[in-house]
């Protein structure tokens, strides 16, 4: 479910389809880049380089690392090597003070903004942790991880759903701050599918495996929306319905294991206990897991494609123009409900020791 909701939170006609001729991979006239581990940033026993529920981070142009740890509800920073620097926020209700914040994003003016959903907060520091202002926000969206941002203008965004009839639609809710205005604009329908339920009784759960849509606002004005179980996207004009160009490229999906199957139909069965007996088709299961994980944009205007593919974790790589440029493998795979970033050919993100304890890991992109 939390998957589910981390991924709901992402002209008249299509003027550029932007495809390489017969959708190229890894192999068939794409480059295969890789990558160089730089830094880890995690795993003491305690102090601020000990996490446990890393929901957000960000990169300042300099390097500096901002990480919100939401069990402690504060936003640590670190420099470029790593070493600590200070710790921005608490938790609370006042000013300054955060309660279930699920977000940390850098401003264009240099702010450190940290979203609370929940709360319904924004609360604006400079980057020594002085506060600068506390906002009231009228969304309600609330998932795992924060689907909004900040775009280029210096406006917040988020995935808010407006009621219609029996229905909720989400909609990006785009409020400036400083001026107190609020946009209200669809997100397309990019026929994505549905990635449906297995309905109980007393509740429904996700059916294991399922591939659904995700959807992203680039902070420039786009809107990137895709189906997970192929990676091909479409990128829109903020507001508009109809795509602007297409972005695809073939991969090999990675096979749902029998030993996967039988453990997620054990699961299934469990929740049956809880939730009441119900025939369910265990055929609806798919028989490959979802190929796109995430849609990520960097400051070059490239788009970064998280995937999961027959050869294991990694990334698929576009250039500012559309073209398929490359793909990267991750020796390690990034948490699946964990943040992650690219700033200058850098990658950000956590990963789980066996403990299941999250650290920040870097890795510099290296192509041939």
């Amino acid at each position: 479910m939390q998957a589910l909701r981390w991924e709901l939170r992402q002209l008249a006609a299509a003027t550029a389809v932007l495809a390489a001729c017969g959708a190229p991979g890894a192999g068939s006239g794409v480059s295969a880049w890789d990558v160089e581990f730089e830094l880890s940033i995690g795993g003491a026993d305690e102090g601020p380089f000990s996490f446990s529920d890393i929901r957000s981070l960000d990169v300042a142009d300099d390097g500096t690392i901002y990480v919100l740890e939401a069990q402690e509800q504060e936003v640590r920073v670190f420099g470029p090597d790593g070493a600590f620097l200070r710790t921005i926020g608490r938790r609370g209700s006042g000013p300054g003070e955060f309660e279930r914040a699920n977000g940390v994003a850098l401003a264009p003016g240099g702010e450190v903004w940290v979203y609370s959903p929940a709360r319904r907060r924004l609360e604006r520091f400079d980057t020594l942790g002085a506060v600068r202002a506390s906002h009231h926000v009228n969304a309600t969206s609330y998932g795992w991880l924060w689907s909004g941002g900040v775009d280029s203008a210096g406006r917040l965004y988020d995935s808010h759903p407006v009621q219609l009839g029996e229905s909720r639609v989400y909609h990006i809710m785009r409020t400036d701050p400083e001026g107190g205005t609020v946009d209200t604009l669809p997100w397309p329908d990019c026929e994505a599918p549905d990635p449906g339920y297995f309905a109980f009784p007393s509740g429904s759960m996700a059916i294991p495996y399922a591939h659904a849509q995700i959807r992203v606002m680039d902070p420039r004005g786009q809107v990137w929306c895709g189906g997970s179980g192929e990676l091909t996207l479409y990128q829109y004009r903020l507001g508009e319905v109809e795509p602007t160009r297409t972005l695809t490229m073939a991969l090999e999906p990675a096979v749902v294991s029998s030993a996967e199957r039988d453990s997620a139909i054990a699961a299934a069965e469990r929740f049956k206990k809880q939730a009441g007996e119900v025939d369910l088709d265990y055929s609806m299961i798919p028989v490959t897991k979802a190929i796109v994980l995430g849609i990520h944009l960097d400051e070059a205007a490239r788009v970064w494609v998280r995937t999961m593919t027959a050869s294991g974790p990694g990334l698929a790589l576009f250039a500012p123009d559309g073209a398929p440029l490359a793909t990267v493998t991750l020796p390690v795979e990034p948490m699946p409900y964990g943040p992650f970033l690219v700033r200058d050919n850098q990658l950000y993100f956590t990963v789980a020791n066996a403990d299941g304890v999250p650290s920040v890991v870097r890795y510099r992109v290296v192509s041939p």
